[in-house]
């Protein structure tokens, strides 16, 4: 177990259950599909991909370590006597489908640019907790690209809402294990953790509306995906090794600038970090441009 001269991760424990549940023939086949799919993740997002099968089963935030909680939670409906399903069903399946979204690699006959482009999107927000449930329905939908779009234009719409709101770690947590309850009863598409309540709208458009600058998080996701939209180019992807946010002003304009001479001390404090809102207009032509900068 220990070959490779690194201590021994709980994946490593876990295999040393389920291989030894199984017959010597058997145990090897597992264990070289096992080595295979943690080869293919590496040994950091293999250790990730079984805490994202925790909260899969378990439907909960993990509240020990998962040692302790994983043989209870997902290795006892297995154990003893289904090792080889716990293999096949669930760590295969599973390291697969966190590849195609790691890599934005999912293939179809058609309809797989539009599922990648939803994997892009939702890795420029900085935190994983979404990862369960789109493993979820890689695992159990994998074979329909048009389910899938629908599926996870929902989940990055829930997704980017709550990271603009910078909801904090224990309700966004809660909100996802309630998601993944409601599609493991069958509810999927009309999950009611999809839905927005009208409160969360309100606060989202209100912080998209605010000084967008000065919440470092949230600003470039925002002006990328914004960026996306008005390129109509589904998933665009930014190889430069550095993105910035320019201002509307300058932050610090030289004295005898045109800047000082056109904008008052108001106008800079309220407009250097955002654009003027645009004028409602009832004109079509002015309804299709793009919004001013």
């Amino acid at each position: 177990m220990n070959s490779r001269g690194l201590d021994l991760s709980p994946t490593d424990i876990f295999k040393s259950l389920i291989i030894g549940d199984l017959d010597e023939r058997t145990a090897q086949e597992c264990a070289r599909k096992w080595e295979d799919a943690e080869e293919a993740l590496g040994r950091d997002d293999f250790a990730d991909l079984f805490l994202h099968i925790r909260m899969v089963f378990a439907t909960r935030r993990g509240e020990r370590e998962l040692l302790k909680e994983f043989p209870e939670q997902v290795l006892s409906h297995y154990l003893p006597g289904r090792a080889k399903s716990f293999v096949n069903d669930v760590v295969v399946p599973y390291a697969d489908a966190y590849v195609q979204i790691r890599d934005a690699s999912y293939s179809a006959a058609s309809g797989a640019e539009q599922v990648n482009a939803w994997f892009k999107r939702l890795q420029q927000i900085d935190n994983n907790d979404w990862r369960p449930a789109a493993l979820w329905a890689l695992r159990t939908h994998g074979k329909d690209p048009a389910w899938l779009d629908a599926f996870f234009n929902a989940l990055e719409r829930l997704a980017a809402s709550m990271f603009i709101r910078r909801v904090y770690t224990t309700p966004r947590v809660t909100r996802y294990a309630d998601l993944l309850r409601e599609l493991n009863a069958g509810r999927e598409l009309d999950a009611p953790s999809f839905i927005l309540t009208d409160t969360e709208k309100t606060e989202t458009l209100d912080r998209l509306d605010a000084d967008l600058y000065l919440v470092a998080r949230t600003r470039k996701y925002v002006l990328l995906r914004l960026d996306e939209m008005l390129a109509s180019k589904p998933g665009v992807s930014y190889d430069h090794p550095l993105i910035t946010v320019e201002h509307i002003l300058p932050q610090n304009p030289k004295r005898g600038s045109d800047w000082l001479r056109h904008f008052t001390d108001d106008q800079r404090q309220q407009w250097t970090h955002r654009r003027p809102k645009r004028r409602p207009s009832t004109s079509p032509a002015s309804m299709a441009s793009p919004p001013s900068r």
